[in-house]
C-alpha cells in the first residue's frame, strides 16, 4: 500500500518540508489501512495550535466501521487503557490492560453507535460510528476487538487470517474544530461493495449528528 506521506511527496515535492521527520506536519494521524479525513498542517505555528487542541480534547472525531457480528446494544462506551503488546516482536501491535503482555497502558475510551445491521460477504456484520475520545494508536481496533467485534478486513487483529475484504473497513468520516468542520462520504455501502448486505436500519448518521 503506497502511503499518503508518498503521494504527497510525488504529486507536492515543494510543500515537503526536509526539518519535519516525515516532510509533513501530520497532526491527525491514520493507520494505512484507514481512508478518510486527514488533518496536516502547513506551518510550524498552525501545527503548534492544532496540537493544543487535540490535547484538549476539542477536537470532534467520527468514525465509520463495519465490524463482525450484531451488537446487542443500539450505543455503548468502552473504557479500557490501551498499550503496546509485547508477545509481538514483528509488528508493532498494541492491546487492552487487562492482557497480560500489556505494556504502558493508557486511558482510551471510545463510544460507539449501532447505525445499521446486516451480513458481509453472508457473516452477520454491523455498520458502527465510532467517537473516540482519547488518541491512542490503533484504539478503535483494539476496542471493537476488545468486545469482541473486530472491525472487517482487519488483518493484523484477525491474526492475519481476515484475508478476504478487499480493505480494511475503517473511515474517518468527519474532523471538527473551531469554525472548520470537514465531513467525508461514507464508503461502506451496498452499492460500493455488494458484500454488504444491509437487513435492518437502526440510525442514520444525519440523525444521530445533525
Amino acid at each position: 500500500m503506497v502511503s499518503v506521506e508518498t503521494l504527497l511527496s510525488k504529486y507536492y515535492p515543494h510543500l515537503r518540508d526536509p526539518s519535519v521527520k516525515h516532510g509533513f506536519r501530520f497532526q491527525h494521524r491514520l493507520d494505512l489501512a484507514t481512508s478518510g479525513v486527514l488533518c496536516l498542517c502547513r506551518t510550524k505555528k498552525s501545527a503548534g495550535k492544532m496540537f493544543r487542541e487535540f490535547q484538549k480534547r476539542s477536537v470532534l472525531k467520527h468514525y465509520i466501521a463495519l465490524v463482525y457480528g450484531h451488537l446487542e446494544s443500539k450505543t455503548q462506551t468502552v473504557e479500557v487503557a490501551v498499550g503496546e503488546d509485547s508477545s509481538v516482536r514483528d509488528i508493532h501491535k498494541m492491546c487492552t490492560s487487562d492482557s497480560e503482555s500489556c505494556i504502558n497502558p493508557r486511558e482510551a475510551i471510545t463510544e460507539i453507535i449501532v447505525l445499521e445491521k446486516g451480513t458481509y460477504n453472508d457473516q452477520p456484520a454491523t455498520k458502527v460510528l465510532l467517537r473516540p475520545h482519547t488518541g491512542r494508536p490503533h484504539q478503535l481496533r483494539v476496542h471493537c476487538d476488545h468486545i469482541g467485534h473486530r472491525i472487517v478486513g482487519d488483518y493484523m487483529y484477525s491474526n492475519r487470517q481476515d484475508t478476504l475484504p478487499y480493505r480494511m473497513m475503517l473511515h474517518a468520516l468527519r474532523l471538527r474544530f473551531n469554525e472548520l468542520d470537514i465531513l467525508s462520504k461514507d464508503p461502506f455501502t451496498s452499492d460500493k461493495d455488494e458484500l454488504w448486505k444491509v437487513t435492518d436500519t437502526i440510525n442514520t448518521y444525519n440523525n444521530i449528528c445533525t
